[in-house]
């Protein structure tokens, strides 16, 4: 005996007389589920790349460096900051050394393109009238008009394409050192596209970078104009780093001539007939205490946010101890206005991922090897207010022989006044 289904019996005759209803049925619901659209985002990042990810978003494609920027960040105030990584010829710059004043600048977008604009803060009022006048006086220029490639899937962020800042003949963020042995010359330098490349991003959550490997020829002559070099190769790898300002800076400190600091000058725009005045904010760390009620007590108190000066480990091992001391001595000046472990000298870290010695946000003391007799210390700062926020020791090889022929002329010198 056959026993069947009476539902699926049904089904089956109903098939058999009906077929042509079945089939357009089908049909019908297979037009109902189309494929999803895929988005430019997808389509510009489908190709497995680097990515870091961070206060912005860098993708590392096919050779070219696409910054992911969030919308929030637009005419946020940052700075671009480039240190000299490695170099093939430290007659035109040293390891750690930075060639290049800091950029000021700020994002600002249309419907199709991403501007990056240089920050003019040579002014400052605080008449709401002239404040207008100076805004209008002291637009951004514009750095970089790049295409607005994609925005991101949730629209948080534009896309676009910044390898031609960080990829090119870019004066503001030159290799070449005017401290330099060769810089003390006529240096003419001439960019070679073609054997340069970017080679490294990094991305944190208060800045990135991204690491240049630039190639040109240069040439060297005297001030008679006879040719010392001609049209050598030279290689340098840089690392320019871009950090978020403080959405409100620190209270400036006047700078006073009677006191030997280096400073940020600004023209300052009276009012009436007042005429404009110079105005110098002295360069100066923030430091605030931990305990404030113990510090107005006379207490000596740590900071809030330690100094720390990291020792470049290429020094030589006997220079070391001295290097440390040499830092930490300013502990001596910073206890008599009531702080205490202020600077720190720490080795560069062997195990921390993060640590980079030319990243804008470390300050180290960097060793080079060059027949320099001399030491420098540069400094950055918040354009807006003076705030130091990395400082740089650079000492080369050949400061031992200045310290050698200064105690030379002391000993003379004692020794002829007895």
């Amino acid at each position: 005996m056959c026993i069947r289904d009476r539902a699926s019996s049904t089904t089956i005759d109903a098939q058999r007389k009906f077929p042509f209803f079945w089939k357009k049925k089908k049909a019908k619901t297979e037009q109902t589920t189309p494929a999803k659209k895929e988005s430019e985002y997808d389509k510009l990042f489908k190709k497995k790349h680097e990515i870091a990810k961070g206060l912005i978003t860098l993708h590392l494609l096919d050779g070219k460096v696409y910054f992911e920027l969030p919308v929030d960040l637009i005419n946020k105030d940052m700075l671009i900051g480039s240190t000299v990584t490695s170099i093939s010829d430290n007659g035109n710059a040293v390891v750690g050394s930075k060639p290049t004043d800091l950029l000021h600048v700020v994002f600002t977008r249309n419907k199709t393109h991403v501007q990056l604009r240089q920050v003019n803060t040579d002014y400052i009022t605080g008449n709401t009238q002239i404040d207008e006048a100076l805004r209008k006086s002291t637009l951004g220029a514009i750095l970089s008009n790049q295409k607005i490639q994609a925005y991101n899937n949730d629209s948080t962020a534009i896309v676009f394409d910044m390898s031609s800042v960080f990829l090119g003949d870019n004066k503001k963020m030159s290799p070449f050192d005017k401290n330099s042995i060769y810089g003390m010359y006529n240096r003419t330098e001439n960019y070679q596209s073609d054997c340069s490349y970017i080679s490294q991003i990094k991305a944190f959550k208060d800045n990135v970078s991204i690491k240049s490997c630039l190639s040109y020829t240069f040439s060297v002559s005297n001030s008679q104009g006879t040719s010392l070099i001609k049209d050598r190769p030279f290689t340098a790898e840089m690392t320019r780093s871009i950090m978020l300002l403080k959405e409100k800076p620190y209270r400036p400190r006047m700078a006073d001539y009677r006191i030997g600091v280096f400073f940020t000058g600004r023209e300052q725009l009276g009012e009436g007939a007042k005429t404009t005045v110079p105005v110098y904010y002295a360069n100066r760390w923030d430091i605030q205490p931990s305990d404030t009620a113990a510090y107005l007590r006379g207490e000596k108190v740590k900071p809030t946010k330690q100094i720390v000066f990291y020792i470049d480990n290429t020094f030589p091992e006997k220079w070391k101890p001295y290097l440390r001391e040499g830092v930490t001595q300013w502990n001596e000046l910073f206890e008599q206005i009531g702080f205490k472990d202020v600077v720190a000298a720490k080795d560069f870290p062997t195990d921390d991922p993060e640590f980079d010695p030319d990243n804008i946000k470390y300050s180290c003391v960097r060793y080079a090897p060059s027949s320099i007799e001399n030491a420098m210390g540069p400094s950055w700062v918040d354009p807006r207010s003076g705030e130091i926020l990395n400082a740089s020791v650079y000492l080369y090889h050949n400061v031992i022989k200045l310290i050698s022929n200064w105690l030379f002329c002391l000993l003379y010198t004692s020794d002829a006044a007895d």
